[in-house]
């Protein structure tokens, strides 16, 4: 009886060691929080948020709330089109009060040969009212 309850503790554990093993791993950074009313792709949405690490120095109770979205395309040459995400933002605390309002600019560039998405994209500070970017 008893080696059976050891069983059982040891199962536990092993089923809850990957959900412990991820926490704090950085998802919670930048955390950029979309409304109903605007859509990012997830790849994009994440290189934002590791952006905005860069501007804030409570980053495990701040957040980006988006307040606009707009995507334009350019269409360079023969079938290639590189996109441009503007993203506006409230930077607020957790209480909800805005501490800064930012503006970034997301470059999608159409090529071939990448092995991470990221590797695509490049960001641009259009708006730092407050400074606190770096």
């Amino acid at each position: 009886m008893k080696s059976l309850n050891l069983v059982k503790v040891f199962l536990l554990i092993t089923m809850l060691l990957p959900l412990a093993s991820n926490a704090g791993n950085g998802v919670e950074r930048g955390r950029v929080v979309l409304g109903r009313d605007f859509h990012l792709d997830k790849e994009i949405k994440s290189y934002i948020g590791k952006k905005m690490v860069n501007c804030t120095k409570d980053i495990s109770n701040d957040y980006f709330l988006v307040k606009n979205v707009e995507i334009e395309e350019d269409n360079v040459d023969q079938g290639i089109t590189d996109l441009y995400y503007t993203v506006e933002m409230e930077h607020k605390n957790k209480l909800g009060k805005t501490l800064n309002k930012v503006a970034v600019e997301v470059e999608d560039a159409d090529y071939s040969n990448w092995r991470k998405y990221e590797e695509k994209l490049s960001l641009k500070f259009l708006v730092d009212k407050n400074k606190l970017c770096r």
